[in-house]
């Protein structure tokens, strides 16, 4: 049984062409750096990891900025696009969650 949003969905997808994003394809990823970065470096890694198809957000911890969180659709990329792309900045980088 198909609901009205479900039936909006579709015909958006349709029209535009793409991949609805859901809950069901959203995930985050934590990226720890091991060395804390300057504001200005700090932005260009949210830059370059949003620059990953897929990608919704990405932001440092208020509270660990050595921490990387990136909300991104699970079926526009992976997490070790994220991380490959941290480290091709020249930061030792590793995942510490999905």
């Amino acid at each position: 049984m198909h609901s009205q949003t479900q039936d909006q969905t579709a015909a958006t997808v349709a029209f535009f062409g793409q991949r609805p994003t859901t809950h069901e394809t959203s995930c985050i990823s934590i990226v720890w750096l091991k060395d804390r970065f300057p504001r200005h470096l700090q932005n260009t890694f949210l830059i370059e990891v949003q620059k990953n198809h897929g990608v919704r957000s990405a932001r440092f911890s208020p509270k660990e900025p050595s921490l990387l969180i990136v909300t991104y659709d699970v079926a526009r990329t992976k997490p070790l696009d994220i991380l490959n792309t941290v480290r091709a900045l020249g930061a030792e980088a590793r995942l510490v969650g999905c």
